[in-house]
């Protein structure tokens, strides 16, 4: 059952709609956020690789004078800006679909 929970937003939302009342939106927005998480996480570790051609003493220091690689800052970035959009259009494809079906039913 969680697979689905996972994998579908479309059945998370049948399944808030019968068996959690008051707190559709609660499994809603947990749901959006693992999704962010996980895809940001994948991402970012997506574009990190890709910029393994950066040199290791490319850095930048922070405020306690603590190096850190550039790529693993662009990566970061890049990778929330990846998680936005994909977690935005997927809510949208998920809230499209389900419209589909109540309006075939």
């Amino acid at each position: 059952m969680l697979y689905w929970f996972f994998t579908n937003p479309v059945s998370l939302s049948r399944w808030a709609d019968k068996h959690a009342e008051g707190r559709k939106l609660f499994f809603k927005c947990l749901y959006l956020f693992t999704a962010f998480l996980g895809i940001a996480v994948a991402a970012s570790g997506a574009v990190e690789s890709a910029l393994a051609w950066m040199p290791r003493s490319w850095v930048r220091y922070d405020e306690d004078g603590e190096s850190e690689w550039i790529a693993s800052s662009i990566a970061h970035v890049a990778g929330f800006i990846v998680a936005f959009f994909v977690t935005l259009k997927g809510a949208e494809l998920a809230t499209r679909i389900r419209r589909l079906e109540e309006e075939s039913n």
